[in-house]
């Protein structure tokens, strides 16, 4: 083997050795990203359902502002329902005999249900405000 064979090997060697906990530290902050989203999306998704809680209290639950709210939150599940999915592709891709990996996210057929729930509450919470407002305008 000549000497500049030896010398690129060497240089390969060294930046992949560098490269690994690289690697690893980049996919700690990708779950560390994940994660931080999934517990943004929860507390916005908990703020906004107290805000329509609220409205419930004041015995005017049929506002505008719930509808939009509902819907803020169908939106947020269906990212929390994707979130799940794509973390369990990455982790099946990143597993192996080695290193395996057992997650119990992913499908989940109730999240899912729970997003379809979600839109449809708002519509109705749009419907119900129009009709509310309708009943205000003729008295």
């Amino acid at each position: 083997m000549t000497e500049t064979h030896s010398a690129v090997l060497r240089a390969a060697r060294l930046a992949i050795r560098a490269l690994i906990p690289l690697n690893w530290l980049y996919g700690v902050a990708v779950l560390l990203l994940l994660a931080a989203t999934v517990v943004a999306e929860s507390c916005a998704i908990l703020r906004r359902l107290l805000a329509i809680v609220e409205t419930v209290s004041g015995g005017d639950p049929f506002v505008a502002a719930n509808a939009e709210r509902l819907r803020i939150i169908a939106w947020s599940l269906c990212a929390l329902q994707v979130l799940g999915m794509i973390v369990v592709a990455i982790g099946k891709a990143v597993a192996d005999s080695g290193l395996p990996l057992h997650l119990g996210a992913g499908f989940s057929a109730s999240g899912w249900l729970a997003v379809l729930m979600a839109f449809v509450l708002a519509q109705v919470f749009a419907v119900g405000t129009e009709l509310r407002d309708e009943v205000r305008g003729t008295v």
